[in-house]
């Protein structure tokens, strides 16, 4: 007879098991709407804690990386309509002026973007970056088997 030790231990290789089966996906998604690392992690992170409380309420109507998709598009959403409201009208219209100065009346750039200086390898270290790690070649060659 298993203990609930062992009940609780195989719900939690379960539950890792299944999150690691979508993170990919959902991380993915995530940050191309945000475009920052913590951001979309924690985006992604909110959605497995709602899909975990919600689980019973999953019909099956769809795939589990469908209906987790359809959670962290809300997710998202709420975080643009939280990060709107923090800003107030005045920033917006000041964000607006520096992204319209950007460009001339016909839609080019105004000014010319300056040249691109540096390594680009060196640069991407600088910068927030997506874990090197998930990047690597065994990463994409998985991936691409899963397609």
């Amino acid at each position: 007879m298993d203990s609930d030790a062992d009940k609780r231990k195989r719900a939690e290789m379960r539950l890792i098991a299944w999150a690691d089966k979508h993170l990919y996906a959902l991380y993915g998604y995530a940050f191309q709407r945000v475009r920052h690392v913590q951001t979309a992690e924690d985006l992604v992170q909110e959605t497995f804690l709602a899909a975990i409380q919600n689980y019973r309420k999953f019909k099956g109507q769809s795939s589990e990386v469908t209906w987790l998709i359809g959670i962290l598009r809300h997710k998202i959403a709420d975080h643009f309509r939280r990060q709107a409201a923090a800003s107030g009208p005045k920033e917006q219209a000041e964000e607006d002026e520096k992204a319209e100065a950007r460009f001339n009346d016909r839609g080019g750039w105004a000014p010319k973007p300056a040249a691109w200086e540096g390594d680009p390898a060196q640069l991407a270290e600088k910068e927030d970056s997506l874990d090197l790690a998930m990047l690597s070649d065994n990463w994409l060659v998985d991936r691409s088997l899963q397609l």
